[in-house]
């Protein structure tokens, strides 16, 4: 074999060598860094929505619990505690009663054989001036960890195959299996981050890729039905099913601004159950609770949808009749106690109830026709109740 002959070949195992390596580090080298990166995002991001959901979580029992802790009620605060603790990500939660000096709830999944990475925020709760107490959620940070390095590692080896064996397809095969699925996961994570729970990503494959999307779309499915949960739980009355003060001051907040923009009336009625006392009295609170019940289911099945009806504390309750004039209003509450007259409670007898009514004026707030319908119920009482008076 001559020398040209060895250079020659030597030039060709250079040039190739060369292609090789330009390969491996314009290609391969790049997509490997991509792919680093991209997993640090995504894992960046799981864990913004871990922090999210760790703050969300917090403030949403803080408010769940404050009534358990004003009246001393473990069972309630355990069973709003259970709806996260539910959650795998959630290690402990504790419910600290700071007026009785004592833990509501306390609950946790550590154990001696299962340990966990864990991090707990606190949250004091204050209300008008008193420390009630404070919530506490722990939440296990080291579950996501396992799942990038699995990921990670098989991207890795299917990044090497894929080189070494199809290196003809290796470019298309790389955007439509690697590429395009990580904007996926990188898209899915970040709507879950920014807090979209409504987003909804299909993952049919085996890869992992498909597997890490699943496991975000059923983290997304579970965060979604917690809030909705929770949600519902903040703006319903516990006892009687229907809206509870908090509710309906957002409802008809936002129902007045909007008939007053467009000049339309809005009438609004606080509602109270006449000599409630003397049925608690006579009869027990149990039944005392089941004829208010009773009467808030009445009254919700007869008013109309686009009516915002709400219990507002005690045996009181309060209509928001938006696009109702004061004498349409009147005449829905005379129906209202005409029909409510003929109906025989839980404790054997009739009810009847008195009403203040007030309409809303151009420079009315929720809070000044609130007041106006308190005063017009406070003379319906002092004029013998069973009556509705108009301020």
């Amino acid at each position: 074999m001559s020398v040209g002959n060895m250079f020659d070949r030597s030039k060709i195992h250079s040039v190739t060598l060369s292609i090789l390596c330009a390969l491996v580090v314009g290609l391969l080298v790049p997509l490997g860094v991509g792919m680093v990166i991209s997993f640090n995002t995504e894992r960046d991001h799981l864990k913004d929505v871990l922090f999210h959901y760790q703050d969300t979580a917090l403030e949403s029992l803080a408010q769940g619990v404050e009534d358990d802790l004003l009246s001393f009620s473990p069972d309630g605060a355990l069973d709003v505690a259970n709806v996260f603790f539910k959650d795998e990500r959630v290690v402990s939660i504790a419910v600290y009663s700071s007026v009785f000096e004592m833990f509501l709830v306390q609950i946790t999944k550590q154990t001696s054989a299962q340990r966990y990475t864990s991090h707990s925020l606190r949250k004091t709760i204050i209300k008008n001036g008193e420390n009630l107490g404070y919530v506490e959620i722990a939440i296990d940070y080291g579950w996501i960890e396992p799942v990038m390095d699995v990921s990670r590692k098989r991207t890795v080896a299917l990044f090497l195959t894929m080189f070494v064996g199809v290196m003809v397809l290796i470019i298309p095969f790389l955007y439509f299996r690697i590429l395009k699925p990580l904007k996926r996961l990188s898209e899915q994570a970040n709507q879950l981050s920014n807090g979209d729970l409504e987003y909804s990503c299909e993952w049919r494959g085996k890869n992992e890729f498909s597997i890490l999307g699943r496991t975000l779309e059923d983290m997304r499915i579970k965060l979604n039905a917690n809030f909705n949960h929770i949600l519902k739980m903040a703006v319903t009355d516990e006892l009687t099913g229907i809206a509870n003060r908090r509710a309906f001051f957002q409802e008809a907040q936002k129902l007045l601004e909007l008939c007053k923009r467009h000049s339309h009336s809005f009438s609004l009625a606080i509602l109270d159950i006449d000599w409630f006392k003397k049925i608690n009295d006579n009869h027990g609170h149990t039944i005392g609770d089941d004829v208010l019940r009773e009467f808030a289911q009445l009254i919700a099945g007869r008013v109309r949808k686009t009516d915002v009806f709400a219990r507002y504390g005690g045996e009181e309750f309060v209509l928001c009749m938006p696009e109702t004039s004061l004498p349409a209003a009147l005449g829905l509450l005379e129906k209202l106690k005409r029909e409510l007259a003929e109906h025989e409670f839980p404790h054997g007898e009739k009810l009847t109830f008195s009403v203040g009514l007030a309409e809303i004026t151009d420079d009315s707030s929720l809070a000044s026709v609130l007041e106006q319908a308190d005063l017009a119920l406070y003379d319906a009482k002092h004029k013998g109740r069973n009556r509705i008076v108009t301020a």
